[in-house]
């Protein structure tokens, strides 16, 4: 005898599933918060400076027969983005009790002056379905024709970025990452080609969520 599916539920923010009567079994959907953009500072005109985006949180799914009568879930806040050479802070983490388990993206390394490979997304999800960018945003550094971004892989929710490269070739300036605006993506990252004591900010990630579907 199959599932009937009864209610949906979405967190956004932390709270207690009760389990209702009918209820035999539900399936988790859960993405962990977005990772903050990192800072810069300048260091004069002609010298780069850039601050890394912020990884998306990971997306989890699992069916889950019989579950307990009471679970608490927990949804992880995005990072703020970093100021000058601080990093990103890093995506908090969504659950639902210890069953299921998002992770958080990481925040930007901060200051770049030298290219810089992506960081590895951080390990510790639960569930029956993990989706996790195995790449994220690659920093270029030109001492002529200024940065360029790698944007990494697009998730079910939240991103890190499309697949396409970000040139900033401009003579002189600075550019203050944006705020995510989807759920569980990461911060924008930063830029600065300008006088010494200028400094860049990352933008903020986004939260995640956590989405309960009860079956009778």
């Amino acid at each position: 005898m199959g599932f009937k599916l009864s209610q949906v539920k979405k967190y956004e923010a932390n709270g207690v599933w009760t389990r209702p009567a009918n209820v035999q079994a539900v399936y988790i959907k859960a993405m962990g918060g977005g990772g903050g953009g990192g800072g810069c500072a300048g260091a004069g005109s002609g010298s780069y400076r850039a601050g890394m985006q912020g990884q998306s949180g990971a997306f989890v799914e699992a069916f889950i027969t019989s579950p307990p009568n009471t679970v608490n879930i927990t949804v992880g806040t995005g990072g703020a983005g970093g100021t000058g050479t601080s990093a990103g802070a890093n995506g908090g983490d969504s659950s639902f009790g210890t069953l299921v388990i998002a992770k958080g993206g990481l925040g930007g390394l901060a200051n770049l002056s030298a290219n810089t490979n992506a960081q590895n997304p951080p390990s510790g999800n639960v569930g029956d379905l993990v989706w996790q960018a195995n790449t994220g945003p690659m920093i270029t550094i030109s001492s002529t024709s200024g940065v360029a971004v790698q944007l990494g892989q697009v998730l079910p929710y939240g991103w890190i970025g499309y697949d396409q490269s970000v040139s900033l070739q401009t003579a002189g300036g600075v550019v203050n990452g944006s705020n995510a605006t989807v759920e569980g993506a990461g911060g924008g990252g930063s830029y600065v080609n300008a006088a010494s004591g200028t400094n860049a900010s990352g933008g903020n990630g986004m939260r995640g969520f956590v989405i309960v579907y009860e079956y009778e």
